[in-house]
């Protein structure tokens, strides 16, 4: 009797115990969390290839235009300046350009040769050319100045000996030739009586500014301005060109050269020389832009003012900033 009350307790227990168990979650209905794994990198998008390395100059202007946030950029130039050695990182920051002098695009706290490390500010030297890999971005340093740079970590593809530096090359060119050269001409104030203050010329191959009209004087404004152009990574830039005038009042006045960095707001430069006014002879005449030097966006204005008293003529030709 014993036996079956013992036997009886014992199968109770049983089906107790795989009751319980059926409110435990089958292994793969159980999760997991693990905060020391670490996730598998994502391979990085090129932007182009080693054979298709972007000069400096293009890829300031897909930095400009928003063409480098997606991935790393190959980019092909001449080292300009080694301005500083991370003993820290084994890291290298300097400068490249195309023309192997100006301080165009710089290389932060780069890498060498397939990402080896720099043991010494030496082991680069001013003239080689390389190609570099990394992720391209405009940034604004304390100084409030706009830096063109490639990031941390960027790394050599490839290392060529020394090159002589070429002198600067321009950054605006307009001979005004065969038409206007991208340039635009804004009419601040426009007589009624006008169609137009500056205009092309096509037969003498100049851009010139007049208010004259069948023996009348008229008063007006006009500015002829320039192409969009940088100047990043420049120390000094200049402004020449070739200018002729006559029938003015006063020719500081009435012809004025401005700059401006957003096309809108504009500050006149001192222009080395003007014309007398007794001929239409060309003269040679410069302005130092190097106040604007390192500012990624810059625009050159040709403003003209004449009165109903005197309305004076002014021709323009082979402008160029370098």
């Amino acid at each position: 009797m014993k036996k079956i009350i013992y036997s009886m307790m014992a199968l109770a227990i049983s089906a107790t115990v795989f009751t319980s168990c059926e409110d435990v979650p089958s292994p793969y209905n159980m999760t997991f969390d693990n905060d020391n794994v670490t996730p598998t990198p994502q391979p990085k998008t090129d932007l182009n290839t080693e054979a298709t390395a972007w000069t400096v100059a293009e890829a300031v202007q897909k930095i400009q235009t928003g063409q480098t946030s997606n991935g790393e950029a190959y980019v092909k130039g001449s080292i300009s300046a080694i301005t500083y050695y991370d003993q820290n990182h084994k890291s290298l920051t300097y400068y490249i350009s195309d023309n192997g002098t100006d301080k165009t695009l710089q290389i932060f706290s780069g890498k060498g040769v397939n990402g080896a490390d720099f043991a010494a500010k030496t082991d680069l030297q001013v003239g080689q050319t390389v190609v570099v890999k990394g992720n391209l971005k405009e940034y604004t340093n304390k100084q409030g100045q706009k830096v063109m740079e490639m990031e941390k970590d960027s790394k050599i593809i490839t290392i060529g000996g020394s090159t002589t530096p070429q002198p600067s090359t321009a950054v605006l060119t307009a001979k005004f030739a065969t038409g206007e050269d991208n340039f635009t001409i804004n009419n601040i104030n426009l007589p009624s009586d006008l169609t137009s203050v500056w205009r092309h010329d096509a037969t003498n191959k100049y851009m010139k500014a007049s208010a004259f009209k069948s023996s009348h004087n008229y008063a007006a404004q006009s500015r002829l301005v320039s192409p969009k152009f940088s100047l990043a990574g420049k120390t000094t830039a200049t402004l020449s060109f070739k200018h002729a005038a006559r029938f003015f009042a006063n020719a500081a006045n009435d012809f004025k050269v401005q700059v401006s960095t957003d096309g809108t707001t504009w500050h006149d430069v001192s222009v080395s020389a003007y014309p007398t006014g007794a001929d239409w002879k060309f003269i040679d005449a410069t302005c130092d832009l190097s106040a604007y030097a390192g500012q990624p966006t810059v625009y050159i204005g040709f403003l003209y003012t004449s009165t109903a008293t005197k309305a004076g003529s002014w021709e323009i030709k082979d402008v160029e900033v370098k």
